[in-house]
């Protein structure tokens, strides 16, 4: 057995005692990774599990996104129409899957999802939460593949798609928006932490929050390993805390023509106007940094 298949089951073993033992019997305030989706927190996530920390819990929400509201979340107005969309294709995604995927996502959001916000937030216990942001067109360019069927009407195949036709799908049917939305739907109105009222340190990358009891870490996905390892070992007073990667693109069928697609990518001036004009754009990153992202993804006059 390799060294990544041997840390690979390791990781699954411990997944399974701090989500279903570890969270009900352990003394230490469980670690949440709790964030959008593809900021690399499944390496973070693995990185404590195998350096001993437990238990850490690891999820994108605590509640379905398919039964949120738009005013709950307290949203500004110009993000309330993207938000109902994103809404409504998480509806119309469950609904037409299969039973027994239905199945399989309700006994995650109740079993998994809602146990973990009724033990660790509900009850008041003390907690300890990593989050990570990330440019958000890298952001979801990533989930786009990730989610390639709900967008395509069918999943990836190598061949099936040209390049052209995939950015063409992209840019015309993702919605774009989940990234700027994330934090006042999720953690705004799950955990009563608005993120926006603290400063970012642009220059840092990094920052953390304290709020009753819950203790916040915000990183930056583009930081460096050994920053990031610097910053959470601080976080958890933790000593020779090292990021494991595992070669997970290996395993994916798309990764040759996600490399091209992200190569090859231009977006029209409107959309980036509205992703590196948003307020989580301009909150999490300088405004040398928005543009250089800015410049990766514009299309030449």
């Amino acid at each position: 057995m390799s060294r990544w298949n041997a840390s690979a089951l390791k990781i699954g073993l411990l997944r399974r005692y701090s989500t279903y033992l570890g969270v009900r019997v352990s003394h230490r305030p469980p670690v949440l990774v709790y964030q959008m989706g593809k900021v690399a927190s499944s390496s973070v996530r693995n990185s404590l599990l195998l350096h001993g920390v437990h238990p850490v819990l690891h999820l994108h929400s605590f509640f379905p996104l398919r039964e949120r509201r738009v005013e709950e979340t307290g949203i500004e107005q110009e993000l309330r129409q993207p938000l109902s969309e994103e809404i409504a294709h998480a509806k119309r995604v469950f609904d037409r899957a299969p039973i027994l995927r239905r199945l399989e996502v309700r006994f995650r959001e109740h079993v998994y999802n809602r146990r973990v916000h009724e033990l660790c937030i509900a009850r008041g216990r003390p907690a300890k939460i990593v989050t990570l942001v990330r440019d958000p067109v890298a952001t979801n360019l990533s989930m786009f593949f990730e989610r390639f069927a709900e967008y395509a009407g069918a999943s990836y195949t190598p061949g099936a798609f040209s390049t052209d036709e995939i950015v063409d799908l992209f840019v015309e049917r993702y919605g774009h928006s989940r990234p700027l939305t994330w934090f006042d739907v999720e953690m705004k109105t799950s955990l009563g932490l608005d993120v926006y009222r603290w400063p970012f340190p642009t220059d840092r990358g990094h920052l953390v929050v304290n709020r009753g009891k819950i203790d916040l870490l915000i990183l930056r996905c583009e930081l460096s390993d050994f920053e990031k390892e610097h910053a959470i070992s601080e976080f958890l007073t933790l000593e020779g805390f090292r990021i494991v990667r595992g070669n997970v693109g290996a395993h994916r069928n798309y990764g040759a023509q996600y490399r091209e697609v992200k190569r090859r990518l231009r977006l029209p001036a409107s959309l980036l106007d509205r992703l590196y004009d948003s307020k989580y754009a301009r909150h999490f990153y300088s405004e040398s940094e928005r543009e250089r992202f800015r410049s990766r993804w514009e299309a030449s006059s």
